[in-house]
């Protein structure tokens, strides 16, 4: 590992960040030949990225860790990043005695200065009815999801949920065999959000809402492989938030020649 950079919130100077984002810039020496799947791998490839920020950070919560190379190429990162926009705030000792301007890890962290005006950077995802860390999709997977919803091939709003206790009271028999019914350990959070949706079981049918507890990701065929016409997201319940369930509904272009117009278009996006 070389070197490990921040971005984003935190390296801008914003006082409350919604997480913190890092960088690392690997450079991967081999010792005998990589194998894959009994089959010697041709030059140096990289480990996977997931088992690194597993060995990097476990499990730290709020903290999300990209490949160098992805972030400076990637032509879809929201802030147009560019090596200026990244702070080292780590650098590997071999390449530090080679580098005699670096001044430490602890003056790179007291070198961002604190400014009020610094927050959240527009992302594109930002238009998903819940978080990014609160489902399964990466950012480019989001902003596809994003660009389904803007062909009208999905709708979607997001239904925060009420007291618990008020809302316990107000469960009829059929939403109580309902709840129970669910694969979900937690049946406060099942009971908040079948009474959050109790429209939308009403307007199509509770047969065709097709309920989900914890991550799950959100893609243009969605309604359309389940067989439904609602799908509710519930993820678990955060300090920060946001709570509640998202409902994600048929748009008005939401039709089999669409489907497979979007998908074209995003094959060639991909592509290019």
């Amino acid at each position: 590992m070389r070197t490990v950079y921040a971005f984003g919130s935190w390296a801008r100077g914003a006082v409350d960040c919604a997480d913190l984002d890092l960088v690392v810039h690997l450079e991967c020496r081999w010792i005998g030949p990589v194998m894959r799947d009994g089959e010697p791998v041709e030059g140096q490839p990289k480990p996977p990225f997931c088992d690194l920020r597993k060995a990097l950070i476990g499990a730290m919560r709020d903290v999300e860790v990209g490949d160098y190379d992805e972030v400076v190429s990637a032509a879809h990162f929201p802030e147009n990043l560019q090596l200026s926009a990244l702070v080292p705030i780590w650098r590997a000792p071999s390449y530090v005695a080679s580098e005699m301007k670096w001044p430490g890890w602890r003056a790179a962290l007291d070198g961002v200065t604190v400014d009020p005006t610094a927050g959240h950077a527009p992302h594109v995802a930002d238009a998903l009815p819940l978080k990014l860390m609160q489902t399964t999709m990466d950012r480019e997977r989001g902003e596809r999801a994003v660009r389904a919803m803007q062909a009208g091939l999905l709708s979607w709003e997001f239904r925060p949920h009420g007291d618990k206790h008020k809302e316990a009271s107000e469960m009829n028999a059929a939403e109580l065999r309902l709840a129970k019914s669910h694969d979900c350990r937690d049946e406060d959070l099942v009971h908040r959000a079948l009474v959050a949706t109790r429209d939308v079981r009403k307007r199509f049918g509770a047969s065709k809402v097709l309920y989900w507890y914890g991550k799950c990701g959100i893609w243009a065929e969605m309604l359309a492989e389940n067989d439904c016409k609602a799908v509710v997201i519930t993820p678990k319940w955060t300090q920060r938030g946001p709570n509640g369930s998202a409902v994600i509904t048929p748009g008005p272009n939401h039709t089999t020649a669409k489907l497979d117009e979007f998908e074209r278009a995003e094959r060639r996006r991909r592509r290019e």
